[in-house]
């Protein structure tokens, strides 16, 4: 048995797990040997950190320290107690932190340390040889002194006794979790030897007073169940069974009751008595106890008495509201059909004080010749398998077939409820959370491990004639062996497979189990822990750096591991063939977060040769190179290989026996990336003006000269501090030195920085403000310019524009660019463009009705305006009474408003000031009723004006008609289907009032004429039709192809006053839809 199993038997003994604080029983992260070990260390206050995450468990630890932890230990668990009168006087105790010098001279005269030495070196590190030879004078005394050298035979000895399991390389550096785990395996060893001696064996279980008081709490009698002799505490058992007489089987197993358990406390339960009551006989049957089909009693037969004594499997610890089953078994060879049997508990001897058995006898029980259906393993083939352990991952121990052997028309349904399994080879300790599986299916499992078997209750229903393939599963959380640890999962006897016929009320048949002994579930061996090697796919494949550049990423991904491990000789990385890395001037290597400095930088490698600790899990890895300050002749790129399984040097998996690790069990590889040494650019560009910034003489307001946007490729944080401005490409006609104007910087969050005044051909920095930017993101920045108003007009100039910042401490820069031009002009630019979409309408006189518009585009300044002017034809004096425009927003008074033969002029009652910008100009016009005429006015320019001077002038398309009443015109009804053509027009007035007289609808197709025709009323062309508001006439074409071009019709005043308007265009009135077939 070694030290790890034998933890595993005893820690249930050694510790008390509501003491611990939930954080340490809650860990994971660390092996079970190495959680136990703390939990002992915790108890015994050999360690006060209350998290074992907090207690440093791979730490190593200094000889200060250890004078702490092993006086501590040695005088609780051992006794041993310190000769004050002994002089321990070391010139350096003062140097130990804190107040260990105190335990630096506790350790030495209890003779555990600092023997013949005058310096005690309490800072020093401490070696396997030095805490070995510690561990082992607190335990034997000077016994193993003497050796060449000092620590060998202390190391021997305790490597004979288990404590210690590897000494070979007696000058490695001890760590925590293995000073604890020692010091825990010593108290077994040294408490067993003494507890197992057969006289104290003997006097501690009659209880008497030569048992020693640590053997007292640690004699068991099984399932860790721990009886001193001495009672206390209430006992209460119940027998639950069937009322009346139930028959049974009169052949197999049958639970004919329960043992409803009330304690106070924890109490042993050692024997009871079964005595057989009714119209029956002794011979056939046996008797016994179970817990969730696991047997916790002896089995026995009935006696002369028709008792049986049944004895708990040393001792069984039951607790409140516990259940315990009362099994039977009978054989049909001597149990009659028609016996009848009940069942009297009696005599109960346990560790209480007081015992009530109340009910103490089940109900009756009538045998009958009834045939309990059976369940068969089927044949199922497995083969050996092989895992690597992964993190929390479950493997497959094997499968096997069950079926109910009931025919389906006997409805005989099964209730599988536990399987025990015998777990041969490897610990099962190195095992949890056993499941089983139905058909892939993971069902609701819980199990109990004792000694090598695990017993999994699932109460899984099989139906009659169903079968069913069941999968156990389990995640190993060790491997001990380096050529994996193999399990074989063995069923043993029919017993370990509990099921129960459904239906029988509260009384449980057990179903015969057959085919249980040709079940070979094969062997399923645990390699150890896959290392899985994987590079971060985002990081790129080339990097480039400067001289002088420090701590420049050239390697990032992650490692997982599924079992801690060591690789005492740390790692070595080699430099591809041509690449001299003398380049490099510091390398550190960062891992889980610890960082580990090159030891060795030379030509063609690296080496960091500090131990390296990696826990289960998922650590990432970064590998950072600092070039030399200055150029190395000859270098300008290099290449170091990948990090493999080749790299890492001399493995360990942190395990009890520390497992060898080899390179095939480490897969993957991290990239490092090829290292072009260079001046660093940042990704910068130009995102606007697309055009020059234009500006007139004199003007100071701010434009923007210049967008930009910076970008971090890397994946590190970059720092922009700097804009760098030069004054270039300046015309001739601004003299040397001049001021060109005042540069600020604004930020995309809304950061402004101060100006900056900036002369021809020279360099200006901005350096009030400051922005970072993170990995992968960019920032987006304006550069505003106020022009020197000074600068005359037709000149120009622009900047040269670079950003300047740091990444991880090194200066990097962006490529220049250059800014829009600035041009000063004498006046502002404008331009009027029409709109292509123009809609001409009807317009009711007495109306403010939208007859034109316009875009009017500002640049460069502002322009002053006071009037507009719309140039046409049809127009008599008189036409207009009231007009508006409106510049956008912009929505001058008007002060006059003049119509002529060519037009109308609109007069601002104030000069009108409009800022650069480009607006949508609309003019609505009041036409009065003298405009009534029947000529279209039309309107072909427009000018805006101050005073004279023109101020934008262009064409524009509008044709109106003004008229106090109008037809409309809309498609009722459309068939293009050849034969059946038609089109249907529905054809009213605008209005009540006036009476509108539709004329003529002049229609083609294909460029002949096309007669439309009435509807309703008499026959005949649809001509000289009076329209109403409401009643629609219709007019109706059967002609392919028709298509309206325009319509003649005439308005009748309410005082007779008539106009006529003649070929008034369909397809450019607004009022009219689309009138075609």
């Amino acid at each position: 048995m070694n030290v790890k199993k034998m933890f595993a038997a005893t820690a249930g003994m050694l510790i008390v797990a509501s003491s611990l604080p939930v954080s340490v029983l809650g860990a994971a992260s660390y092996s079970d040997e190495l959680q136990g070990a703390y939990n002992y260390a915790y108890s015994k206050g050999i360690t006060t950190m209350s998290s074992i995450d907090n207690a440093n468990m791979y730490g190593e630890l200094t000889r200060g320290q250890l004078a702490k932890m092993i006086s501590n230990w040695a005088e609780k668990e051992l006794g041993t107690k310190a000769d004050e009168t002994k002089v321990c006087s070391f010139a350096d105790a003062q140097t130990a932190e804190g107040d260990l010098a105190a335990y630096v001279k506790k350790a030495c005269q209890m003779g555990l340390m600092g023997q013949g030495i005058t310096s005690f070196r309490p800072n020093d590190k401490v070696t396997r040889g030095e805490f070995g030879t510690t561990l082992s004078r607190a335990i034997w005394g000077t016994k193993y002194d003497g050796a060449t050298p000092y620590y060998a035979n202390h190391l021997q000895a305790l490597k004979d006794k288990g404590i210690m399991t590897k000494i070979e390389n007696p000058s490695q550096m001890e760590i925590r979790g293995y000073v604890m785990l020692m010091l825990q395996r010593t108290t077994n060893v040294e408490k067993g030897a003494k507890c197992n001696d057969p006289v104290t064996v003997l006097a501690c279980t009659m209880g008497a007073t030569s048992c020693p008081a640590e053997c007292q709490k640690t004699v068991t009698t099984g399932d860790n169940n721990q009886f001193s002799g001495v009672r206390a505490g209430d006992l209460s058992i119940a027998l639950n069974s069937t009322n009346g007489t139930t028959s049974i089987p009169n052949d197999g197993v049958i639970k004919v009751a329960e043992l409803n358990i009330n304690a106070s406390q924890d109490i042993q339960l050692q024997s009871l008595n079964v005595t057989r009551l009714g119209l029956s006989q002794n011979q056939g049957l046996k008797v016994w106890i179970e817990k969730d089909g696991r047997r916790i009693t002896s089995s026995s037969s009935f006696f002369g008495d028709s008792k049986a004594n049944l004895v708990f499997n040393g001792g069984y610890v039951v607790k409140k509201g516990e259940k315990l089953d009362l099994v039977i078994s009978l054989d049909k060879n001597k149990v009659q059909a028609g016996s009848e049997l009940s069942f009297k508990l009696s005599d109960v001897t346990s560790s209480a004080m007081n015992t009530t058995v109340s009910p103490d006898t089940t109900g009756v029980y009538r045998t009958t010749n009834y045939a309990v259906t059976s369940l068969s393993f089927l044949s199922m083939t497995n083969a050996d398998r092989t895992y690597n352990i992964s993190k929390d991952s479950s493997f497959s121990f094997g499968e096997f077939k069950l079926q109910n052997d009931s025919p389906a028309s006997m409805e005989k349904n099964v209730l599988i409820k536990n399987i025990t399994f015998k777990v041969e080879g490897a610990d099962i300790n190195n095992l949890k959370d056993f499941k089983l599986l139905r058909n892939g299916k993971e069902l609701k499992t819980t199990y109990l491990v004792n000694g090598r078997d695990v017993t999994l209750t699932v109460n899984d229903q099989l139906d009659s004639g169903k079968s069913a393939v069941y999968k156990v599963v389990a995640t190993p959380t060790n491997i001990e062996n380096a050529d994996g640890d193999g399990y074989t999962f063995v069923i043993r006897r029919a017993e370990d497979v509990i099921a129960e016929e459904l239906g029988q009320n509260s009384v449980g048949y057990r179903v015969a189990i057959k085919g249980w002994n040709n079940v070979d579930l094969k062997k399923t061996t645990i390699k150890g822990g896959t290392i899985t090697l994987t590079r971060d796919a985002n990081f790129p494949s080339v990097v480039s750096a400067d001289w002088g550049y420090s701590d420049v990423t050239i390697a990032k991904g992650t490692i997982k591991l599924n079992q801690s491990t060591k690789f005492e000789g740390g790692l070595v990385l080699t430099g591809k063939a041509g690449s001299n890395l003398n380049a490099v001037r510091r390398a550190s290597l960062v891992i889980g977060g610890r960082t580990y400095q090159a030891t060795e930088i030379a030509t063609g490698g690296i080496k960091f040769d500090s131990e390296i600790y990696l826990e289960k899990g998922s650590h990432n890895i970064e590998l950072k190179v600092s070039l030399a300050s200055s150029a190395v002749a000859g270098v300008n790129t290099f290449e170091i290989e990948n990090i493999a399984n080749s790299s890492f040097i001399k493995g360990a998996y942190l395990n009890s026996d520390e497992t060898a690790f080899r390179s095939n069990h480490m897969v993957g590889t991290v990239r490092v990336a090829k290292v072009n040494v260079q001046a660093q650019k940042l990704g910068f560009k130009k995102v606007g003006p697309a055009e020059n910034v234009k500006i007139v003489q004199g003007n100071t307001d701010e434009k923007v000269i210049f967008a930009g946007e910076i970008t971090n490729a890397g994946d590190k944080t970059l720092e922009i501090s700097q804009i760098v401005l030069t004054g270039v490409d300046a015309t001739t006609g601004i003299p040397a030195n001049t001021k060109l104007a005042d540069v600020s910087l604004h930020l995309a969050d809304g950061s402004t920085s101060s100006t900056v005044a900036i002369n021809k051909d020279a360099t200006a920095t901005i350096d009030s403000i400051t922005t970072t930017i993170e990995p992968g993101k960019s920032v987006k920045f304006e550069l505003r310019a106020i022009n020197n108003a000074d600068i005359t007009a037709n000149n120009k100039y622009r900047f040269d524009v670079m950003a300047k910042g740091t990444l991880e401490g090194n200066t990097v820069t962006t490529a220049v660019i250059k800014s829009a031009y600035v041009e000063v002009s004498s006046h502002a630019t404008t331009t009027v463009v029409g709109n292509s979409s123009a809609k001409n309408s009807i317009v009711l006189p007495g109306n403010l009705t939208e007859v034109a518009s316009f875009n009017y585009n500002v640049k460069n300044d502002t322009v002053d305006i006071d009037s507009v002017v719309l140039t046409g034809e049809g127009f008599r004096n008189g036409d207009v009474d009231y007009a508006e425009v409106r510049f956008g927003d912009v929505n001058p008074s008007i002060d006059t408003v003049t119509t002529t033969a060519s037009g109308v002029v609109v007069k601002f009652a104030n000069l009108v000031t409009l800022p650069a910008k480009n607006y949508n100009v609309k003019v609505a016009l009041n036409f009065s009723e003298g405009a009534v005429t029947g000529a279209v006015k039309k309107f072909t320019s427009v000018g805006v004006y101050n005073g004279t001077d023109v101020k934008g002038t262009g064409s524009i398309s509008y044709g109106h008609y003004v008229a106090k009443a109008f037809p409309i015109l809309a498609v009722k009804e459309k068939n293009t289907n050849t034969g059946n053509e038609r089109l249907d027009l529905n054809v009213t007035k605008n209005t009540d009032a006036h009476k509108v007289v539709l004329n003529a609808i002049n229609a083609t197709a294909n460029g002949t004429p096309v007669t439309f025709r009435k509807v309703s009323g008499s026959a005949g062309a649809f001509t000289g039709v009076e329209l109403s508001k409401e009643n629609a006439e219709v007019a109706r074409s059967t002609t392919a192809k028709t298509a309206v071009q325009s319509v003649t019709f005439t308005v009748t005043d309410d005082y007779g006053h008539s106009v006529t308007y003649t070929g008034v265009d369909a397809a450019n009135i607004a009022d009219f839809a689309a009138l075609a077939l």
